[in-house]
């Protein structure tokens, strides 16, 4: 069948691999990769034919993978990201490049092969790096943030790579040829920036206005491919011209809808060229290389890692950020492989320092979900070594605070809750690890901790063992996770109150213990519900039965005793009543027993546990002997709670 045979053959490799890797949660490029190899000339079984065929082909599945990845890059993304992407991540390109150059030199490369080798290692996958801050629950986190935005710039800093590396190896290149190309290269940016302002809103109106689908989307394939020709023409690379043509495209109103119809196509294509690289990797080849590949992938990761982490930490982001986008972006991405075939066409790189550098991407692709989770722990571990001291953080804070409230986070969510803390005028302290959220905290008079909800000295400073209770603001669950052991590992009889992003992360963080878990998309949708009904004219009082009893079936699941109503007023009542730690600290209790004390009936309070020095004794008898400096663990409601602090002299 020719081709549409080794078409058939790719498609069907890929789907399977594809299907493999998403059940085992890595990247589905990795599958196509697999797929390739599986297919291509070096191993046993079926095996593609027409291979010059596919990887022109493959061509296309370039320029549509970077025509694409300019859509989804809109210019005024740039305001967005700030100082440490716009600044520091050319910087980190250009460091990554001579970290490059560096490791060529002692492989024996020549130097403008370091140099291909550092720009693909500098830029990473936007793809990974997603599904990994997904995966691992960290989405909505500072570490995110700023790892996004690096990614951002890294993108756009791959414009000059596709403009000026295949240039530099060409034979006889000069100065001034590469000046001309450069000249070259702006003006047809330019020309066609200022076309996407002018004339091309204009344009995609009319194609709107005919209201055919189909010729809309094929007028968005024959700019994006046409800008592309244009620019191979001119002696500039056609996934240079894709990739402007989608920043162009990306500044109209009709840059969604694009997406949407050159998106199916562009999956194809791309799928077809990361077969390709696949075909082009030596399974044989590469376990005889390994022990150049092994160590190799080892310091690239290293030395991107420590540049990122090194960039990033001097922009002012300290504590796991910079461990964080070490591990996240490593590895090398998806434009890689694309600047690894430029290479190839330009004759710059031979085929046998091609494979080393696929196969280098390939597997650190693949190793970045299972490198990734490590941060914590490497960062907690750091912490141990070199531990953060308290006169770190904001001095504005009042230790002193008792029974107040913690209010972990001033995102959104931790902005309402602290303003209507303030307004009914009970006390709490917030933490803080984002430096504008903190600024902003400040600016609305509240008193503020910088440092990690999670961190022994920032919740000490917070009086963690004097507070009423604590409110996890944030959504990801790792943050939720981390904050409520470190919590409980401080004052185990913590009152925590926690919000979850959905039901799996409530079971969660339920099964740590944590008193209360709100989960933001049911509360929303009952809120939703409520509006609804309001307007159907159902009384406030049929609308909050109806509302309460779809909150039970919700909530009451995770909770053993079900929804009966005798036990839901029990469980209401525990709510109500709390642990709370005393330490005995006047000697007139030395040598009496509760019995004698009478500690349940002059407060009501229940002695749960007894904690003595290394000896914890759990529910002491009425003879049980109290000692000078023993630590008691009481159960009651707040003004019973109250009378034993009486009791005990404390106020």
């Amino acid at each position: 069948m020719g081709l549409a045979g080794d078409l058939c053959l790719i498609v069907l490799g890929a789907w399977l691999a594809g299907l493999l890797c998403h059940f085992v949660r890595l990247p589905m490029v990795l599958g196509y990769i697999a797929a390739g190899v599986a297919i291509g000339p070096y191993t046993w079984g079926p095996h593609v034919a027409a291979h010059e065929q596919v990887e022109m082909l493959a061509d296309v599945g370039v320029a549509l993978l970077l025509f694409t990845v300019g859509l989804e890059f809109p210019l005024p993304k740039l305001s967005q990201v700030g100082k440490v992407a716009l600044l520091g991540t050319p910087l980190q390109v250009l460091l990554t490049i001579g970290w490059g150059t560096v490791l060529a030199k002692i492989c024996g490369w020549p130097f403008l092969q370091g140099v291909w080798l550092g720009a693909l290692l500098s830029l990473s996958s936007t793809a990974v790096v997603l599904r990994c801050l997904s995966q691992n629950g960290v989405q909505n986190t500072l570490s995110a943030r700023v790892m996004i935005g690096i990614l951002v710039v890294q993108d756009l800093c791959s414009v000059p790579l596709l403009l000026i590396l295949p240039q530099l190896g060409k034979a006889g290149s000069s100065y001034v040829e590469l000046g001309k190309t450069l000249l070259i290269g702006v003006l047809f940016v330019a020309f066609w920036l200022w076309f996407g302002r002018s004339l091309l809103p204009y344009a995609m109106r009319t194609l709107a206005s005919q209201k055919n689908r189909e010729l809309f989307a094929l007028s968005v394939l024959a700019f994006g491919l046409g800008i592309g020709y244009t620019a191979h023409a001119l002696g500039l690379s056609l996934a240079f011209g894709a990739f402007l043509a989608g920043l162009v495209l990306a500044e109209s109103d009709y840059a969604h809808q694009a997406l949407s119809d050159v998106g199916p196509l562009r999956d194809l294509f791309t799928l077809i060229f990361f077969a390709s690289v696949g075909m082009m990797i030596d399974p044989r080849w590469v376990l005889a290389n390994a022990s150049l590949l092994v160590p190799l992938i080892a310091v690239t990761w290293f030395g991107k890692g420590i540049i990122l982490a090194a960039i990033v930490r001097a922009f002012g982001y300290a504590n796991v950020v910079p461990w964080a986008c070490a591990l996240y972006l490593g590895q090398m991405g998806e434009l890689a492989f694309v600047i690894a075939r430029l290479g190839m066409i330009a004759q710059s790189i031979p085929e046998s320092v091609y494979k080393v550098l696929i196969t280098i991407a390939a597997v650190s692709m693949t190793l970045t979900p299972l490198v990734a989770p490590w941060t914590q722990p490497l960062y907690t571990l750091w912490r141990k070594v070199r531990p953060k001291t308290v006169d770190t953080l904001k001095p504005n804070v009042a230790t002193s605070l008792e029974n107040h409230t913690i209010v972990c986070g001033y995102g959104r969510v931790g902005k309402v809750v602290a303003a209507t803390l303030l307004a009914m005028e009970m006390p709490f302290v917030i933490t803080e690890i984002d430096e504008k959220a903190l600024r902003r905290a400040e600016k609305d008079g509240h008193q503020v901790l910088f440092g990690d909800s999670f961190a022994v000295p920032v919740l000490e400073a917070a009086n963690l063992h004097h507070a009423r209770n604590i409110i996890l603001t944030f959504a990801d669950i790792l943050s939720g996770e981390l904050a409520v052991n470190a919590i409980y590992g401080l004052k185990p009889d913590a009152h925590i109150v926690a919000r979850a992003a959905g039901r799996d992360d409530m079971e969660k963080l339920c099964n740590m213990g944590v008193s209360r878990v709100v989960v933001a998309e049911m509360e929303g949708a009952l809120e939703m519900v409520h509006q609804c009904l309001d307007q159907l004219g159902l009384s406030d009082v049929e609308t909050g039965k109806f509302l309460e009893q779809i909150r039970r079936q919700h909530y009451d699941a995770l909770y053993p005793e079900g929804t009966d109503e005798q036990l839901m007023r029990l469980r209401n009542t525990l709510r109500k009543s709390q642990s709370e730690m005393f330490t005995l600290e006047s000697p007139e209790w030395d040598g009496l027993s509760i019995a004698q004390v009478n500690v349940r009936g002059l407060t009501g309070c229940t002695v749960l546990a007894i904690v003595r020095e290394e000896n914890t004794l759990v529910n002491p008898g009425p003879q049980e002997i109290l000692q000078h400096g023993d630590r008691l663990m009481i159960l009651g409601d707040p003004e019973q709670r109250a009378s034993l602090r009486e009791l005990f002299g404390r106020d």
